[in-house]
């Protein structure tokens, strides 16, 4: 948007997207906003922004199109719907969703769009997906030019873009390994390395660790797929969909307690009758981390007619705290630090029970110097901290006598 001061629309700003709406009314475009609650977008009508009555009209006429609204179902509605954004927009719009959504429903929303004739992808500014932003700016640019290192700094604006590497090299790096097993997304190339390579490379060092006879090869969505897919190709048994995933569901291990996991898990997940009945499964996920959502994914094979269930691990046994981004309240919650690999597999109700070790795990890209793997072996990349409590950073209502 250098050359051209392209119109900018708004729906929905939110925490994040606020700042950004902020930064291009300072670079001199014009943007129109449409929120929920006007008083919400105020801030930026101060500063120069354009209010409109309803998101159809914020958008008519816009080149670009930034959304966040909250939950998928929203953002279904707001993008499909009979007079939603890609009825309202302008042919060669551009639309961005900033909201965390399903690569599924993003998938459904850029076909449409191509469908009628706009770009539209999503840009997940509130996830913590390391390489998503990757492929988003592929879709706008056409190529990623480098990633950025660890301690830089990018600044771009209306002078240009620009480098700061003040703070780069002070300590060394050692990539998330997590990010490979589970966390980014599978189009996402991170530090050189295809994630979705990583993954079927993981199936198949499984496959050559933990053998077993079986039917078919099924993979928990969305992460345990492309590992099944090389645990298949090495151990040559055919490879099944086991799975519908619900998209409107999201990470069930996070949820707060166990009876929401298990409800979670049985509307996320529908297991594929016509795969596993009658058969010896091979199920693969990509950790096991509570052990809360294994049992009753396993039960569901059970019900549907598998007549075994042998589970492969594409991650080693996750043992300590991360203290980094994944969401562990303390090792004791972990089942791997309380049970040994075969208690584990008769908590959940398998027939047996594989991980990925530790000595392949760090094997799983290229071109990467470095991995912190402390979730599995405690070995972190700096001193811990020493009050570790998942809610120390949250103010307890009831202490304050509200």
């Amino acid at each position: 948007m250098a050359d051209k001061k392209q119109s900018v629309a708004f729906i929905g700003t939110g925490i994040m997207g606020a700042p950004i709406a902020g930064h291009i009314l300072d670079a001199g475009y014009p943007v129109t906003v449409y929120n929920r609650t006007a008083a919400k977008a105020q801030p930026l009508l101060e500063r120069g922004a354009v209010w409109a009555e309803t998101a159809a009209d914020a958008v008519r006429g816009a080149d670009v199109v930034f959304t966040m609204v909250g939950y998928p179902e929203d953002v279904e509605e707001l993008y499909l719907a009979g007079d939603g954004l890609l009825a309202s927009s302008k042919p060669g719009a551009i639309l961005i969703d900033l909201t965390t959504s399903s690569p599924s429903l993003a998938r459904d929303i850029a076909g449409a769009a191509a469908v009628s004739e706009r770009t539209a992808f999503d840009c997940p500014v509130t996830g913590g997906e390391a390489g998503a932003i990757a492929g988003t700016l592929t879709a706008i640019a056409g190529a990623t030019e480098r990633d950025i290192e660890p301690g830089e700094i990018v600044v771009a604006d209306k002078n240009g873009v620009r480098s700061l590497r003040e703070h780069c090299g002070k300590a060394p790096k050692t990539s998330c390994i997590f990010e490979y097993i589970y966390f980014a997304r599978p189009d996402s190339v991170i530090d050189g390395s295809s994630v979705h390579v990583a993954r079927q490379r993981a199936g198949a060092f499984l496959a050559l660790e933990h053998p077993v006879q079986a039917d078919v090869v099924i993979g928990v969505p969305d992460s345990g797929i492309d590992a099944a897919i090389g645990y298949a190709r090495q151990s040559g048994i055919p490879y099944g969909l086991g799975f519908i995933k619900n998209k409107y569901i999201g990470r069930t291990f996070i949820q707060p307690s166990q009876a929401d996991r298990e409800n979670l898990v049985r509307i996320k997940l529908n297991p594929v009758a016509s795969t596993v009945k009658g058969k010896r499964v091979v199920l693969i996920d990509d950790s096991i981390v509570r052990g809360t959502t294994s049992g009753p994914i396993v039960k569901l094979l059970r019900k549907a007619g598998a007549t075994e269930v042998h589970m492969r691990v594409s991650a080693p046994p996750f043992k300590y705290p991360c203290y980094f981004g994944t969401d562990i309240d303390s090792a004791d919650k972990l089942i791997a630090n309380n049970h040994t690999v075969e208690e584990i597999a008769k908590i959940i109700g398998v027939d047996s029970l594989g991980y990925l070790s530790c000595e392949n795990v760090v094997k799983l890209c290229d071109n990467t110097s470095g991995f912190c793997t402390a979730c599995f072996d405690g070995k972190y990349p700096c001193e811990p901290p020493s009050n570790p409590g998942k809610f120390r950073f949250e103010t307890q209502l009831e202490e304050d006598g509200e």
